[in-house]
């Protein structure tokens, strides 16, 4: 007979655990779902909720503008019923049979659900025992410790599954992987048989007591989306003898419901007050902790925090981990590829192809694991230290496993067996001890959370070096007027140098029309309006504050003709020292490529390595490597210069996209990644940034390796570097190290915070590099003093633009 099903808040997840049971052929047969609860009672528009999606890809746009307005109270946005192939990002309509019945009332696939008024007393008051509810998926949100969910079982229903993380003394199931420890006839019946308050009271002494209580099985929760994710990977390694030492996790989460489509309030996470869908916002996680409770073998062995990202769903997992064996990439792809195929079959999946977020909208498994992304440090020898990657829908995958561990409990409990308590809830209460014998919940005795307080944040950094004065202005020319040849412009006149220290005499581009350079440069979709005069000259020639400057299209001439001694090359195409020097064949003296570059060329770094520029060796042509070296770059310097040291480091950056990708999907042969739709995918990407700090700071040589993650964010990334020290120390030496470093000998290139600021707040940012002291972790396996994770932030655009004029102007000045 079909068992009896509440569900408690049929907002996104709420929604998705009904479509769950509706896609698994559930309702009718073996569920039924016989009540939903929230604010609004309206069966009209609990439908329309259910019965429309939105599209996303090429409607991406419409998804970001109205779906977020439609958050209050109900989000409209849905997820349902995708049967694209893998490259299509496009959400379709419920697929079943919805009707308007009486008041109040659906009727989905002939079958009635009740939609019932939310509560001001909270789930004991909800019409469970009148309805004959067995058991209730509890998904507001709001009633995730046992002492609010277990009002449920006050209110009639017998078992209660969370589907967020729990509080108090419950069960974790995740499954998959520890759903086979659940006790039908665990402590729970007791709770049945007695009142509330008198069981929590007995609870709270054994636990004050003996230390320890063993959960209740009556109300469990199915963790986090995250967890969900991230406990099957470790499980593998664990089952497979890879063991897992120590871990620091990233997750680039989708934005949720909770947050806030404009700035707004949220006194007690300040940062996930801010704007979601412009920003990336760091946020705590306890996902990565969690892990412990559903594998006891890592307790305290794994920590993580999260990055929220502008996209509307589908997140990753990024674990930065040391193997308890010697082992490699391949036989990590191999055991988890053979798992997904066998006892994990249904919760854990494996892709080796090249995929973005997007191909894993509607996906039903837990975790994908994701071959492609997977990292090994390359450090000569080094056989323990990787990090790998996995995708989750952190709606579907997770709804899916909701309705999973649902169907596991039925199986395995006899409702029959249960004595259950049939006391009206009047009865309890009335106990005039019961409100004093609640207020003993283990929660209570936690009156105060200590938190290091840290010193305010320094005033802001000065120019990174003291230049000579430059008798004449130097003639310049500027190959390529894209992103950042236009920004390498804006800082030469923001910092006073056009016309008293520098003369742009000419600038290169596939078009020489002066009037659209002068629109491009005055107006910026991120840095906003520029600053300075910019008037139209004769044929071809722009005025910038009286300065004229020639618009070409040929290269040759830029240097011959006009005299040029030094060009910014800025096309991103002639980054190899072969084909830069052609500008030196032309007639310029030094050239500065703004990209990594290639051959035999020096990598220059400011406040790394910049000294180092000589003039008379054959340093002609220079890189100033990527704005990502330029700013991990820094970090190290300190961590290395302070005596910490870099043993090994494994780094991803979150990264805006840039002008390469593209707005649609379209063709990139050479990396089928970073040809998707820029704007509504996570993207990763392969990156030589974190190897290239080994040419600026060579005793980090094959120390370092990297990836990244590209966001729709038009500007500003983010740099997370998991790594072990070369001796022990503490958060607290690193954040004073750094932030020491930042007001001196670092100061204008490397910056500190410790306010709860997100990616927006550093557009504009003049440093390479600016340290998130808040963001900061140390794994906290007891006795660990050397396994961190540093998160530093840069404007990829306007602080690397800086950096490429300061180096210009070391070069003339040295």
């Amino acid at each position: 007979m079909a068992v009896k099903i509440g569900i408690n808040g049929f907002g996104r997840i709420g929604r998705m655990v009904f479509q769950a049971i509706c896609d698994q052929g559930l309702l009718g047969s073996k569920l039924d779902v016989v009540g939903v609860v929230d604010m609004s009672t309206d069966a009209e528009y609990f439908a329309y909720q259910m019965k429309y999606a939105t599209l996303c890809g090429a409607l991406v746009t419409l998804l970001y503008v109205t779906g977020p307005v439609m958050i209050a109270g109900f989000q409209v946005l849905q997820v349902f019923g995708w049967k694209g192939c893998p490259e299509d990002s496009v959400h379709g309509k419920f697929k079943h049979d919805v009707k308007i019945g009486e008041k109040d009332e659906l009727i989905v696939n002939g079958h009635k659900i009740k939609c019932i008024q939310a509560s001001r007393e909270g789930p004991k008051a909800l019409p469970w025992k009148d309805m004959e509810v067995k058991y209730v998926i509890e998904s507001t949100g709001l009633f995730v410790e046992y002492e609010k969910a277990v009002g449920h079982i006050e209110a009639g229903a017998e078992k209660v599954i969370i589907s967020a993380p729990g509080k108090g003394n419950l069960k974790t199931l995740v499954c998959g992987v520890n759903h086979t420890e659940y006790d039908k006839a665990a402590p729970g019946s007791l709770a049945l048989l007695l009142p509330s308050a008198v069981y929590l009271l007995v609870q709270n002494v054994l636990v004050l007591v003996l230390g320890q209580s063993k959960a209740n099985h009556h109300v469990v929760s199915n963790a986090s989306c995250t967890t969900n994710c991230l406990a099957p990977i470790c499980h593998v390694l664990l089952k497979e003898g890879v063991g897992i030492e120590k871990g620091l996790m990233t997750t680039i989460h989708a934005y949720t419901a909770t947050q806030k489509t404009v700035d707004g309030v949220s006194a007690k996470d300040w940062r996930g007050g801010r704007a979601a869908a412009c920003n990336i916002i760091p946020s705590a996680t306890g996902a990565a902790k969690a892990v412990g409770e559903v594998l006891p073998s890592t307790k305290g062995k794994l920590t993580g925090m999260a990055f929220r990202v502008p996209t509307p769903d589908v997140s990753v997992v990024d674990l930065t981990f040391t193997a308890e064996k010697d082992t490699s990439i391949q036989e990590i792809d191999s055991l988890l590829k053979a798992a997904s195929g066998s006892y994990m079959k249904g919760v854990l999946s494996y892709t080796d192809e090249e995929l973005v977020s997007m191909d894993f909208v509607h996906n039903v498994n837990s975790s994908i694991y994701d071959s492609k992304a997977t990292l090994q440090n390359n450090l000569p020898g080094e056989k323990r230290f990787f990090k790998v990657v996995s995708w989750y829908d952190n709606e579907w995958g997770y709804s899916n496993r909701v309705v999973d561990l649902l169907m596991h409990m039925i199986r395995h409990t006899d409702t029959g067996s249960l004595n259950r308590r049939r006391q009206e809830k009047a009865e309890d209460s009335q106990c005039p001890w019961s409100v004093i014998l609640r207020s003993c919940s283990i929660s209570s005795l936690l009156l105060h959370v200590f938190r290091l307080q840290r010193s305010p944040s320094p005033s802001p950094s000065a120019k990174f070096c003291s230049l000579v004065e430059v008798a004449m202005a130097v003639k310049i020319g500027i190959n390529g007027f894209g992103r950042i040849g236009r920004m390498v412009f804006q800082a030469i006149c923001d910092q006073g140098l056009l016309g008293s220290k520098l003369d742009v005499v000419g600038v290169v581009d596939m078009s020489t029309d002066a009037e659209y350079f002068a629109y491009q440069m005055k107006y910026d979709t991120v840095h906003g309006q520029f600053k300075h005069d910019v008037k139209i000259g004769e044929k071809d020639e722009l005025i910038v504050n009286g300065n004229k400057i020639k618009q070409l299209g040929s290269v040759v001439l830029l240097s011959q003709d006009m005299g040029v001694k030094y060009v910014i090359e800025s096309t991103g195409l002639f980054v190899e020292y072969e084909k830069a020097v052609g500008h030196i064949e032309a007639g310029a003296e030094k050239v500065i490529i703004s990209a990594p570059g290639k051959g035999n060329l020096k990598t220059l770094v400011c406040g790394v390595n910049h000294t180092e520029y000589d003039k008379a060796a054959n340093h002609h042509v220079v890189s100033n490597a990527s704005c990502t070296t330029n700013c991990l770059a820094p970090i190290c310097h300190v961590l290395l210069k302070e005596g910490v040291g870099i043993e090994k480091g494994l780094m991803t950056t979150i990264h805006a996209y840039t002008a390469t990708q593209k707005t649609v999907d379209g063709v990139s042969a050479k990396d089928w990644r970073g040809g998707r739709a820029a704007a509504c995918n996570i993207i990763p990407s392969a990156t030589g940034a974190a190897k290239a700090v080994g040419e600026v700071l060579p005793s980090t040589k094959g120390k370092l390796t990297g990836m990244a993650f590209r966001v729709p964010t038009p500007d500003v990334s983010v740099v997370d570097l998991t790594f072990t020290a070369e001796k022990d120390t503490s958060i607290q030496e690193i954040d004073s190290l750094l932030k020491a470093a930042s007001g001196s000998y670092m100061k204008g290139v490397l910056s500190y915070t410790d306010e709860e600021l997100v990616s927006m707040d550093f557009v504009h940012n003049v440093n390479s590099s600016i340290y998130d002291s808040k963001a900061t972790l140390q794994n906290n396996l007891p006795g660990e003093k050397r396994f961190f994770k540093v998160v530093s932030w840069y404007d990829n655009e306007w602080g690397y633009s800086n950096r490429v004029v300061d180096l210009l102007m070391h070069m003339i000045s040295a």
